[in-house]
């Protein structure tokens, strides 16, 4: 809003914007700008569950549809998944979510 001495910018995607701030008095005219880089960040989703492929709970989904629409790349693993399966997980993700319908027994030492 260029009536306002502070304005927001708010970002719905990830990439990178440049802002440019620009002022003028009539007699000189100046600008800024700014580079803001958004990134995903990727998430690895624990849930329980014996079959593939993996099939979160309506109540997961909605976890996971809100943590997508904040950005995050969500990857589901069940919590009975092997040892080289989880390395390979984790190795990809900032972040790991665990459902709490599974319990300490079944993730053992994985993560």
């Amino acid at each position: 809003d260029a009536s306002l001495v502070d304005t927001t910018a708010t970002f719905s995607e990830t990439g990178t914007y440049v802002l440019r701030l620009t002022a003028n008095d009539s007699s000189f005219n100046a600008f800024d700008e700014v580079t803001i880089i958004i990134n995903s960040c990727p998430l690895l989703f624990v849930s329980g569950g014996s079959g593939e492929p993996v099939v979160p709970t309506a109540e997961e989904q909605l976890r996971i549809d809100h943590m997508e629409s904040w950005g995050f790349e969500v990857t589901l693993i069940l919590d009975n998944a092997s040892q080289t399966d989880y390395d390979a997980a984790v190795a990809t993700v900032d972040v790991a979510f665990i459902s709490s319908a599974i319990s300490s027994a079944s993730l053992g030492t994985k993560l």
